[in-house]
């Protein structure tokens, strides 16, 4: 069997999601590397469970420790959009700024500025 070590749940996540959104996430947030810390440690502490057979006897238990990674995973991936969602905003403050100062000096006459 393969082992789990530190540091392998937080690189694989990492390159998933930024191949998924084009940028290395590790430099979108730190509250987004913290739930991969998170994740990270559940997942070990998953692995060293299912090894020494400590969900053999119960199923309901095991179920339910997949189903918060899940959910951990989930979160993470909700931080993303949420930052993602602000950096669009941000560039099309930053467009729109631009367009309407260029043309604001090309007409010499200010405009409202979208809502």
């Amino acid at each position: 069997m393969a082992s789990l070590n530190p540091g392998d749940i937080i690189s694989a996540a990492t390159l998933a999601a930024s191949e998924a959104v084009g940028t290395d996430i590790r430099t979108v947030s730190g509250f987004a590397l913290d739930q991969l810390q998170r994740l990270e440690r559940l997942s070990l502490m998953f692995a060293r469970l299912e090894i020494a057979g400590e969900f053999e006897d119960d199923p309901e238990a095991r179920a339910d420790y997949l189903d918060i990674l899940q959910n951990v995973a989930r979160d993470f991936a909700n931080t993303l959009r949420g930052l993602g969602a602000i950096a669009i905003e941000k560039v099309w403050n930053a467009v729109v700024g631009a367009v309407w100062s260029a043309l604001e000096r090309a007409i010499g006459v200010p405009l409202p500025r979208p809502g």
